[in-house]
C-alpha cells in the first residue's frame, strides 16, 4: 500500500486513465469532480472516493487549488522515491 498527499492546481484536469492499482482517498481541500466508470460526482473536503483497479477515471479540479490523500494498493513503484 502507498499513501500520498497530492496538491492539485486550480482548474487542473487529470485526463482519463486507468491503472491496475486499487485507489481510494479523501478530499482534504477544494472541490473536485471525479468521473469513475462513467459516474460523475463532485466531492468536497471530507468526502471519500474509491476507484477499483483497471477502471477508467478522470478528475477536474474546481476554481481553487485542491489537496487529496490518495492510497494505492499495491504500491505504485513509479511513485516511490
Amino acid at each position: 500500500m502507498l499513501l500520498a498527499i497530492v496538491d492539485l492546481e486550480a482548474n487542473a484536469v487529470i485526463p482519463a486513465h486507468r491503472h491496475p492499482h486499487e485507489q481510494c482517498g479523501v478530499v482534504l481541500k477544494g472541490e473536485l469532480t471525479f468521473t469513475i466508470a462513467g459516474e460523475v460526482r463532485t466531492l468536497h473536503p471530507g468526502d471519500p472516493y474509491v476507484i477499483p483497479g483497471d477502471v477508467e477515471h478522470t478528475v477536474t479540479v474546481g476554481s481553487e487549488a485542491a489537496q487529496v490523500m490518495d492510497v494505492f494498493s499495491p504500491v505504485r513503484e513509479e511513485y516511490k522515491y
